[in-house]
């Protein structure tokens, strides 16, 4: 082997080095080559595991037809000086089809690319996906994903395993919001807990079903504090109101027209999520009457992800069924607990949404866009464009008889 005081110069030139790997391969086996590459190169199994089958997808046998389009695509490559890294990333999407459709995956190949260079590794991704899960259902049979879980046989360095699941969208997101829901009640933030760990935590419980007994009753303010707002309250001069103390040390509020309130009672009507609220002018009249509803109803959050599906920022492709109800232009602000105010963030997203990181912002046809602080936009996909009933209809009717 000669190419391993070369690696990183072939890394930037990918085809180079998948030729290298291919030789290494022939001259041995894949499985030999896997372990020869981790030893040599500082390279876990895995990436070698990755490594081996990018070249061999590159230049192991096919059949004519599909050889044809490979070579072009190769040559693309030569040219446009495509890195061995987004050569991975375009060979793990074309693995996602399956190996008797040759040409549909070497068009795939091409199409990726064809744009490979001029896109960030995560919009080279989700690029890919988007492509793939095209390609996946105008195919004539429509391979399903198939529910899948492995657990590595022996622990890392850190002495930890790592456990991977994977399964139809659907029922993945079902699992996702279960977990992500009960680890929202035991997430010690306040602590400095990673909310990762928080979810294994409630994963781990569920499973071992200790976590029912808790999540059943109520919540402890500790719980409830880190995922809600906390409000200071001082008593309003304007109104007059008093705050008393009985001789059982309990907390009242003696009002202008003479009614005593518990303090539970008060922070209520101050504090409800929905109701009235009355604007009286110095003349004592009412000038206003506002409808007050700060967060959003279930009703709400059920329809928008009913049409937004996935997470509203540009390139995340995580589910909107547990992601978080965002209001577009901020409740402090004035903004209104509307439909048309609302856009659905995962929790990620949701944390860099800020004047720091970038703006989500809806547009006329109802896309959403992140605008950046330097002022550049970016647009988000509407995947319920694929997945109405049109155009799952055209998938399954249209010309599929080239394998």
């Amino acid at each position: 082997m000669t190419f391993l005081n070369r690696y990183a110069e072939l890394l930037s030139h990918g085809i180079e080095l998948a030729e290298e790997i291919y030789e290494l391969v022939r001259s041995s086996s894949e499985k030999a080559a896997v372990t020869q590459l981790a030893a040599l190169l500082p390279i876990t199994l895995a990436d070698a595991g990755r490594f081996v089958r990018t070249a061999v997808d590159l230049f192991g046998p096919t059949d004519p037809a599909a050889r044809a389009l490979r070579e072009e695509t190769i040559e693309a490559c030569r040219e446009q000086r495509v890195d061995f890294t987004r050569l991975v990333i375009v060979g793990v999407m074309v693995r996602k089809i399956p190996r008797k459709y040759r040409r549909q995956r070497e068009k795939l190949r091409s199409e990726l690319v064809s744009h490979a260079m001029s896109s960030t590794l995560a919009e080279l991704k989700a690029r890919g996906d988007h492509l793939t899960r095209d390609l996946r259902r105008s195919l004539p049979d429509q391979p399903k994903p198939r529910p899948a879980y492995h657990c590595s046989a022996t622990a890392g360095a850190d002495g930890s395993r790592r456990i991977t699941i994977s399964g139809p969208d659907v029922r993945i997101c079902r699992i996702d919001a279960r977990v992500t829901t009960l680890a929202k009640k035991i997430w010690k933030r306040e602590e400095g807990q990673r909310f990762e760990e928080a979810k294994f935590i409630a994963l781990e419980q569920l499973i071992s079903g200790s976590l029912r007994a808790r999540t059943d009753g109520e919540e402890t303010p500790m719980e409830s504090i880190v995922h809600q707002p906390a409000v200071i309250i001082t008593v309003p001069e304007l109104n007059r109101e008093r705050l008393i103390e009985d001789d059982k040390g309990r907390s009242w509020f003696a009002t202008t027209d003479g009614a005593m309130l518990p303090l539970s009672e008060y922070v209520s009507m101050t504090l409800a999520d929905e109701g009235w609220a009355v604007v009286v002018g110095g003349d004592h009249h009412v000038m206003d009457l506002q409808r007050i509803a700060r967060r959003f109803s279930p009703a709400q959050k059920a329809a928008q992800v009913m049409s937004q599906v996935v997470c509203a920022a540009p390139n995340c492709s995580r589910s909107a069924l547990s992601a978080e109800a965002h209001h577009l232009h901020e409740w402090h602000k004035g903004g209104t607990t509307s439909m048309d105010n609302l856009g659905l963030l995962c929790s990620s997203c949701h944390a860099k949404v800020g004047d720091l990181h970038g703006v989500l912002e809806r547009t006329e046809d109802g896309r959403f866009t992140w605008r950046s602080p330097d002022g550049s936009t970016h647009v988000s996909r509407l995947p319920v464009e694929d997945l109405n009933g049109i155009s799952l209809s055209l998938a399954t009717t249209g010309d599929s008889t080239t394998t």
